[in-house]
């Protein structure tokens, strides 16, 4: 039988294949893989607190709920509000995770621990970004009648 789409991030396993299949470079799954066994062990000792569910808790607080979409109606471009579906909001979540992660100098291990701690006690600049989307959302929530014919 076939799975239903919206029950792929409920297997936890996913969730840690899509992270590292989004982090890995060059197709270094093993080094990818490494570095976050790594990230989530230090965590660990560091905050002692199991590094696995602080990665679930910083998913989830970094996880956007609702987007925006381009139309053009008579030669105006409007961003018109649409909610995410479970799979694309956790896509961006660790999209976002990575990037912020990736841009800091230094140790990668380092900076995804940082990220990831920050993220998940709803600090830091994923947790903004994340914000920032939602804000552009409530600007233009009076625009959800543009509903656009897919």
């Amino acid at each position: 039988m076939k799975e239903k789409k919206d029950t792929v991030y409920k297997n936890v396993a996913t969730l840690v294949n899509k992270f590292v299949n989004q982090y890995m470079k060059s197709g270094k799954k093993e080094k990818a893989q490494y570095i976050f066994r790594q990230s989530l062990l230090k965590i660990k000792m560091k905050e002692k607190q199991n590094g696995f569910l602080i990665f679930l808790k910083a998913l989830k607080n970094v996880r956007p709920l609702l987007h925006t979409k381009n139309s053009r109606r008579g030669g105006a471009s409007y961003h018109i509000p649409v909610p995410l579906s479970v799979n694309r909001s956790f896509f961006l979540a660790i999209n976002i995770l990575i990037d912020n992660a990736r841009k800091k100098n230094g140790c990668f291990i380092d900076n995804l621990i940082f990220t990831l701690v920050e993220a998940a006690n709803n600090k830091g600049e994923c947790v903004k970004k994340r914000e920032d989307l939602h804000n552009k959302v409530l600007k233009n929530k009076n625009l959800t009648n543009f509903k656009t014919e897919i």
